[in-house]
């Protein structure tokens, strides 16, 4: 797209990438390179963060950017003024995969994915203090969970990856326990990736491997509200911008055309597609996509390899149009 930039980053995989709000900055994890890697809004390295050990799931809030750290078994803080490590809030967990804040706490999970044994994870991240839960068998948790939460602050949207169809559930954590409100098996969800909760706290916005649409659903249900964006093989990546009650970027791994597209929420018709990268190499990673803190920019982290040359990872930064 014009106006936009390309950074090839010094590391061959991917974790996870969240933009900072208050510092016009973007973090990308490592767990082969055991780094979280900080640029700018123009995709420059400002620094690299070494020894942050299988950095995978990051979330940021307020001015601390915490990593979960999948072969330690633990959560890391950093401050993202100063950019240094504050300190290992907590430890002791298995192969912890998503990370998300809500309640007032960190919530994680502990367990290897597809074994049936994951928990539940409330760390307060003032005391250290971790407290663990089993999963409802009901919701499927057990088997994988993903996170998303939104700006309501008490509600945590889980999901079980790698089964097909999925799960949708919403817990209520404002208790320091994750309390049940809603789960549902949704058929039309084949292998769900990634979601993103929108501004108001009532909408989610899913990008399941199958069918090849991003879905949009009430919370408070956990059904289809009839809004569905129009995607391609294959949807694994979402963010929502709050901005303008909601801004919606969505992407696909293999594309002959643009694999970004952004939306207005609850309006299926791109206002931009970007980004052309193909169907065999530097592919869109899953759950690669951010939003900057105005909706101005999206953050694309591309580098998949399906015709056996090595992956890379690559910063894109993707100015997005200027809507009236």
């Amino acid at each position: 797209m014009p106006g936009g930039t390309s950074a090839l980053l010094p590391v061959a995989d991917f974790g996870r990438v969240v933009a900072d709000p208050q510092n016009c900055q973007v973090f990308i994890s490592s767990p082969a390179a055991n780094v979280v890697i900080i640029a700018d809004y123009s995709g420059n390295v400002i620094k690299t963060i070494p020894d942050e050990y299988g950095a995978g799931a990051m979330v940021v809030e307020g001015s601390n950017l915490y990593v979960a750290l999948t072969t330690t078994g633990s959560i890391d803080q950093i401050d993202t003024r100063s950019l240094a490590r504050v300190r290992t809030v907590a430890s002791g967990l298995v192969k912890p995969r998503d990370l998300a804040f809500a309640g007032g706490r960190l919530w994680t999970t502990t367990g290897v994915c597809a074994q049936w044994t994951m928990k539940l994870v409330s760390v307060d991240p003032a005391s250290g203090t971790v407290a663990q839960f089993d999963a409802d068998r009901s919701t499927n948790l057990s088997y994988c969970a993903g996170f998303a939460t939104g700006s309501a602050g008490k509600l945590l949207v889980a999901w079980d990856s790698g089964l097909s169809p999925g799960s949708i559930t919403v817990l209520d954590v404002s208790s320091g326990r994750p309390v049940i409100l809603v789960s549902k098996r949704e058929e039309n969800l084949g292998n769900l990736v990634d979601a993103a909760v929108g501004p108001g706290g009532d909408k989610l916005v899913t990008a399941s491997g199958a069918p090849y649409e991003f879905d949009q659903w009430n919370l408070s249900t956990a059904t289809q509200d009839g809004v569905v964006y129009p995607g391609s093989p294959y949807p694994n990546s979402v963010a929502i911008s709050p901005v303008r009650r909601g801004l919606v970027a969505t992407g696909v791994s293999q594309s002959n055309n643009e694999s970004v597209a952004e939306w207005e929420l609850g309006k299926p018709a791109p206002v931009a597609t970007m980004l052309k990268v193909g169907i065999n190499h530097n592919l869109l990673y899953p759950r690669g996509l951010a939003f900057s803190r105005d909706g101005g920019l999206i953050f694309a982290v591309t580098g998949v390899a399906l015709d056996g040359s090595a992956p890379t990872v690559t910063l894109n930064v993707l100015p997005g149009p200027s809507l009236p």
